[in-house]
Parts: structure tokens; C-alpha cells; sequence
């Protein structure tokens, strides 16, 4: 994971090295979806990566952000964990269902904690059938309730449907630095 700083003028300053390699330790499984925003309430943003098909198929790990007066702004490998898992029965291999690329965030319940809707093909990883599913926010990196809000069953269509939605998503997302 790398963060390309805005100079504020159109151009980006790329860094020297990677922010953090997700998938170190090997138990994850890969990323295919990235979501930035502040699951954990603190006023920094944080990221949830993962939901590929191999590894720890369908899994999403929450990496908080934090910034120390030294480092500036970085993300917590120490303090990442697994937030949720779309198919908790398939936690090696690989061809599993669970793959997306269509998670986002959006605080639904306005209950002040950012939740995360998504699509997957739930019998295989690339065909259908497939759900819209959204997993509820607890604030602090966690998920709790997964709700189907959608099912697609038919296992003949040539389209995942589950990954196709909108949702209300800002612009440009800010962060402030209390320093």
C-alpha cells in the first residue's frame, strides 16, 4: 500500500518505499478491493483491504491509520486485524468464492459508524450466482451483521449482478491532523 501526497497543483510527489506490504505473514488472502475512510472513529483514515478468491477467500483487513510527530501519517500493521469474512468456510486455497472488487462505505444506518456494502458471486469466485451484501459498522474496525440485501440466484446469467450498485460517496474525503 502506498499514499502518492497531493503537491496542490495537479501533481504528486511519489514516495521512496511502500507504506506496508498487506499479505506479509501469508495467512491473508490478496487484494482486490481497497476502501478509505475512518472505520474506527479516531479522525484518521484508515483502510480495509482483501476479498480475493485465494488465501483466506473473502476476507477484509482493517489497517488503522495513526500519525506520530516522527513518521507523520501511517497505517498500523501491528494493529491490523481480519474486520470480516464473506466466506468464512474456505480460509486457505484458492478459486473460492468471496472475490470483489465493488466494496465501499457509507454509514447507512447513520448510526455515526462507517458500514460496507458489497457484491459477490457466492457459489463459485467468477460466475454467478451472486449477492449484494452489506455489513454493518461497530466503530471500531469492526464488523458486525452481514444482511443479504440482494440476492441474484440465477446461475445462467452472464452478468454478477450483486456487484452492480450506487451508493452516496463524497467527493474528496478530508481527514484532519490534530497536532
Amino acid at each position: 500500500v502506498t499514499l502518492v501526497h497531493g503537491n496542490g497543483d495537479g501533481s504528486f510527489t511519489l514516495p521512496n518505499t511502500a507504506m506496508f506490504q498487506h499479505n506479509d505473514n501469508r495467512t491473508q488472502s490478496p487484494v482486490n478491493s481497497i476502501v478509505f475512510n475512518d472505520f474506527d472513529n479516531d479522525g484518521l483514515g484508515d483502510v480495509i483491504i482483501g476479498l480475493d478468491d485465494d488465501g483466506d477467500a473473502g476476507s477484509a483487513w482493517f489497517y488503522p491509520g495513526r500519525y506520530s510527530a516522527s513518521s507523520g501519517f501511517e497505517f498500523s500493521t501491528a494493529g491490523s486485524f481480519e474486520a470480516f469474512d464473506v466466506n468464512p468456510g474456505d480460509e486457505s486455497g484458492g478459486e473460492n468464492a468471496g472475490f470483489s472488487t465493488s466494496a465501499r462505505s457509507f454509514d447507512f444506518d447513520f448510526d455515526g459508524n462507517q458500514d460496507i456494502i458489497l457484491g459477490y458471486n457466492y457459489n463459485r469466485p467468477w460466475n454467478p450466482p451472486s449477492h449484494t451484501v452489506l455489513t454493518e459498522g461497530l466503530g471500531t474496525g469492526s464488523f458486525g451483521t452481514m444482511s443479504v440485501i440482494r440476492d441474484f440466484p440465477d446461475v445462467n446469467a452472464t452478468v454478477s449482478y450483486g456487484q452492480s450498485f450506487s451508493i452516496p460517496q463524497r467527493l474528496c474525503q478530508r481527514f484532519s491532523i490534530v497536532l
